[in-house]
């Protein structure tokens, strides 16, 4: 992985197998204005005993290699892939810790060893992320088959900024967490826990049978007469009472997102519980699938979630700001 803030974050994260840390700078010193995040990546690297190797001159030309060509700041830190939780179904939630267990797919003890999970264990805990005012259940982030890596990067970052649980990769058709997915999750990709599973017929059945239910993203013509639909736009919700933050408050849910181009393949939708959808307020007409599907994805994360807005008068505007999104009103 390459540049500042991937690097930070993964130093941070200490999830991965960490190779070496490599510094473009002179022979015996870090660069001349070293920034604060440069400092706290190298005093992380010696704590974790990562080799550090300062490169000049002509290793310049081998870090564009290893970062293929992007930039990369002058830092590249040569680690082992992200790792995904493997599993085969989710549990039913626990209604006093709001936490539920995710049932591994086989593992072998080597792969146990390798995502820190013991030899004996055969389910991993998802707690919900508690940072809001009240408590909720689970929420997980499904991609699927997403080939855009800044697109699943972008996601990462705004699940991860939102207080999304968790994501779940299928294992395949989806786009590899790459650097560019890295960089484009400014390192956010390091913290989301993620999930991968197989067999998405017999996950979304099990899951469905243990008290989870499933919202899929989809345009407005794909809406089944024999399914509930949501359209995200009016307070009403649509054609259904509750909306998704509602169902969240007692029902661990999964949001499923389809790829740029075709959407959610059709029998994921056919088997989802509802099929949700973003209504234009200038035309009147669905546009999940001509938005932009991490913009989509950071709209239908923040109903289900229903993320607080922080609103402080002007002569505040530069006080350190609070967590949250700051909207400075006028008081002219």
């Amino acid at each position: 992985m390459y540049a500042t803030f991937p690097a930070l974050a993964a130093l941070q994260a200490k999830r991965r197998k960490l190779h070496k840390l490599y510094i473009e700078c002179g022979e015996d010193a870090l660069p001349t204005e070293v920034e604060k995040a440069t400092t706290e990546i190298v005093s992380l690297a010696k704590r974790y005993k990562v080799p550090i190797e300062r490169v000049a001159g002509s290793w310049s030309k081998t870090l564009e290699r290893m970062s293929d060509g992007r930039p990369h700041n002058g830092l590249v830190l040569d680690a082992g892939p992200i790792p995904k939780i493997p599993i085969s179904e989710l549990q039913q939630m626990d209604p006093q810790s709001y936490t539920v267990r995710a049932e591994l797919s086989p593992l072998s003890n080597d792969d146990k060893l390798a995502l820190s999970i013991g030899p004996d264990r055969e389910t991993y805990s998802v707690a919900a992320n508690l940072k809001m005012t009240k408590n909720r259940a689970p929420l997980l982030l499904w991609l699927d088959r997403l080939t855009d890596t800044g697109n699943v990067g972008a996601i990462m970052r705004t699940a991860h900024f939102l207080g999304v649980d968790g994501i779940i990769l299928p294992t395949h058709g989806t786009a590899p967490l790459s650097g560019v997915t890295i960089k484009a999750s400014a390192g956010a990709a390091e913290s989301v826990k993620l999930f991968t599973i197989a067999n998405e017929r017999d996950f979304m059945a099990r899951s469905q049978q243990n008290g989870w239910t499933f919202y899929a993203a989809a345009a407005l013509e794909s809406k089944s007469t024999s399914k509930r639909a949501m359209k995200l736009n009016h307070p009403e919700g649509g054609n259904t009472k509750s909306s998704p933050s509602d169902t969240l408050q007692t029902t661990p849910c999964v949001l499923m997102l389809g790829n740029e181009g075709e959407g959610l393949r059709p029998f994921l939708q056919a088997r989802a519980d509802h099929l949700i959808s973003i209504d234009s307020a200038s035309r009147g007409t669905d546009v999940v699938d001509s938005l932009n599907v991490s913009v989509a994805a950071a709209l239908l994360i923040d109903r289900f979630l229903s993320t607080e807005m922080t609103v402080r008068p002007r002569f505040d505007v530069n006080k350190e700001s609070s967590s949250g999104v700051d909207v400075v009103s006028n008081t002219n």
